[in-house]
């Protein structure tokens, strides 16, 4: 929609959070979505109102500050890696 490639590194974001069947429909053709349809596209985890963001928000908080800390971070870092290495790779970063 805004006439160019987009760089590689793009891709490997869109690759890591939208569900491999929506890719096409979201990197290629630019489709736009409501914030109801970017939930089970994976552009967003949960959509709520304006009035519940902030409860929402620290509730979200408190039940990660409630996992072990290295078991999150070692998880989280295993499910990223992939992608964190193709970017590097193709920012000519090591």
């Amino acid at each position: 929609a805004i006439g160019m490639v987009l760089p590689h590194y793009g891709l490997e974001l869109a690759k890591a959070r939208i569900a491999p069947h929506r890719l096409t429909e979201a990197f290629v053709q630019a489709r736009l979505y409501s914030p109801e349809e970017a939930v089970p596209v994976g552009y967003v985890d949960r959509v709520t109102s304006p009035d519940k963001v902030v409860e929402e928000s620290l509730a979200l908080a408190a039940q990660a500050t409630a996992l072990p800390g290295a078991a999150y971070a070692g998880n989280k870092l295993l499910i990223r890696q992939p992608f964190i290495d193709a970017i590097a790779k193709s920012l000519g970063v090591s």
